[in-house]
């Protein structure tokens, strides 16, 4: 089964090196995540000028109380709010994403910062499915915060396409991951001229 991915395909102008900023999160906590890999390659195969910010690690963001503003929360806060846009790759936990990845999520509900942005999703599993039912999950919780959704990934049976360090390996999927990018970048540039045009 190969990887799919929804949205992509289409071409985009090439913006400046220093023009379009992606947030970046892995929803997984493991040290050798193969979600995690698929960011890394993911900043390897991104388009020029695009660039990828990845937030430092969601087990730093603490468990959702509204009366706090922890550090790690503003940074994420102030990541989100600066970015042109949003990545997130995350692994599939019980049919759904990972508590850690939806908690991270809950702290921007009252803030705003999703609102309107562009979201890529992208997951991998070892399954067939390629994370397909997180992938779902995620939608509901991005969809309930104003976020758009123009592109999805699922990586199906990633540890056949990871070398023998934990990382992708797979040039079929690396492609897969650049067109996913050049989505959400063409996504960035709609959103961009619809404000200009507002």
């Amino acid at each position: 089964m190969r990887a799919a991915a929804r949205g992509a395909g289409r071409r985009i102008s090439s913006p400046s090196v220093s023009d379009m900023r992606i947030a970046t999160l892995s929803g997984s906590l493991q040290e050798r995540s193969s979600n995690t890999a698929l960011v890394r390659a993911a900043r390897e195969v991104a388009p020029d000028g695009v660039e990828l910010v990845v937030f430092r690690s969601l087990a730093d963001v603490p468990w959702l109380d509204p009366s706090l503003e922890p550090e790690p929360v503003q940074e994420l806060r102030e990541l989100i709010g600066e970015a042109d846009g949003v990545l997130i790759a995350s692994p599939e936990h019980g049919h759904s994403m990972p508590g850690v990845l939806k908690n991270a999520l809950d702290w921007l509900v009252g803030s705003g910062e999703l609102s309107g942005l562009p979201v890529a999703l992208i997951s991998a599993s070892p399954t067939m499915g390629g994370g397909i039912r997180a992938q779902m999950a995620l939608t509901q919780t991005l969809l309930a915060q104003a976020a758009l959704i123009p592109v999805t990934l699922t990586v199906p049976a990633i540890k056949s396409k990871l070398d023998e360090n934990g990382e992708l390996a797979d040039q079929a999927t690396r492609r897969r991951i650049r067109e996913t990018l050049v989505a959400l970048a063409e996504a960035v540039e709609e959103r961009r001229a619809y404000l200009q045009a507002s």
